[in-house]
């Protein structure tokens, strides 16, 4: 929900995990599926994965999170988390979150250049990390 040409309500109060695990709820009940589900979040996916196994922990027969562990609850502060990695590693690895999560044309621009993104974002070499560093990076 939120990237791309998904399903992108105006009304920040939708995008808070617990709403983002009321979705996940109505579209399992939806989907008419009563048992427990494995849950699979991957980067930004970790939020709503990891909040639904929180406050459904009924529906959850296993959690899994790839890329990033678990986050407590509570307010993110996106400067100071890029930041704080910046100091870490000795460059701006997250400064593309503020990209992606901008009011500007990201998706579109993403979309005229698929080709272009996919190769950065999954080159075919194991250079990834260097790829992600220089293209990625807003410095």
């Amino acid at each position: 929900m939120g990237y791309g040409k998904t399903y992108s309500p105006s009304d920040i109060q939708v995008y808070k995990a617990k709403q983002m695990v009321l979705h996940l709820v109505a579209l399992l009940s939806h989907l008419m599926i009563d048992r427990q589900v494995i849950v699979i979040g991957r980067d930004f996916g970790m939020l709503p994965a990891s909040r639904f196994a929180l406050y459904e922990p009924e529906r959850v027969q296993a959690l899994i999170l790839l890329s990033i562990g678990y986050a407590p609850p509570g307010r993110v502060d996106i400067d100071k988390t890029i930041d704080t990695i910046k100091q870490i590693l000795g460059y701006d690895a997250l400064g593309y979150w503020k990209f992606f999560g901008s009011d500007s044309d990201t998706a579109d621009l993403i979309e005229k250049n698929a080709n272009s993104f996919l190769d950065l974002a999954f080159p075919p070499s194991g250079d990834a990390l260097t790829l992600w560093r220089t293209n990625f990076s807003p410095e």
